[in-house]
C-alpha cells in the first residue's frame, strides 16, 4: 500500500459528507477496521486489511456479498465521520 498518510489525506478530500451517497474514496476503511473487519482480520487499528484499490477507488474485498453488505451498511451511503463532522455535529448540538 502507498504511504498510508498520503492516501488518507487525499481521500479525506474527497470524502463525501456523512449520509451523501459514497464515493469509494475509502477513508472509512483507511483510517480504521469496521467491526466486520475486526472480527475477520483481528486488527484494530490502521488501514483495514480487507481493503482493495482500484486505481483512486477503494473497496472492501467482502463487498457484494448480500450477508456483509447489510453489516457494513455498503450502499447506503456515508456512514464514516471525520473529526471535523464530529466536532460541527457537536458545537451545533450545543448551539
Amino acid at each position: 500500500m502507498e504511504n498510508l498518510m498520503e492516501l488518507i489525506t487525499v481521500a479525506a478530500e474527497m470524502k463525501p459528507t456523512f449520509g451523501e451517497a459514497c464515493n469509494n474514496c475509502g477513508w472509512c476503511c483507511l483510517t480504521g477496521p469496521c467491526v466486520v473487519g475486526q472480527a475477520i482480520t483481528g486488527k484494530q487499528y490502521g488501514a483495514c486489511g480487507l481493503l482493495r484499490t482500484e486505481g483512486d477507488k477503494h473497496y472492501c474485498s467482502l463487498a457484494g456479498n448480500p450477508s456483509f453488505d447489510e453489516e457494513m451498511a455498503i450502499g447506503t451511503g456515508c456512514d464514516a465521520k471525520t473529526q471535523n463532522e464530529q466536532l460541527a455535529e457537536m458545537m451545533a448540538a450545543n448551539a
